[in-house]
């Protein structure tokens, strides 16, 4: 059996996870990513967590109800509370990239 193969990823537009109601610093991510058959290209990868700033811990994306997403683009970063699978939906690959460029990526 095959362990998954994670990464934590900062994220510049994070700023706050919410869980019944209470928000939580937060700026990491997890991803949970898939190798093609040979080992050399990521093939896929999504969102299955978070890290909280305070206590490092785990929170799982389907426990998070919605994200603080800050607009990097606008010149006043303006912050926007939304759905967490809304957020999720923008963990994904167009075509697979090598490893060592994803790794480059997420570092």
């Amino acid at each position: 059996m095959r362990l998954p193969q994670m990464k934590i990823r900062t994220m510049k537009n994070l700023k706050k996870i919410q869980i019944n109601g209470c928000s939580y610093q937060c700026s990491k991510v997890i991803e949970k990513y898939k190798l093609s058959k040979d080992g050399i290209k990521v093939i896929d990868y999504n969102l299955i967590g978070f890290v909280v700033e305070k206590d490092k811990e785990i929170i799982w994306v389907d426990n998070v109800e919605a994200v603080l997403w800050v607009d990097n683009s606008d010149p006043k970063k303006r912050q926007y509370w939304i759905e967490t699978s809304a957020y999720a939906e923008d963990f994904f690959l167009e075509e697979p990239i090598s490893f060592k460029d994803y790794m480059k990526s997420v570092a």
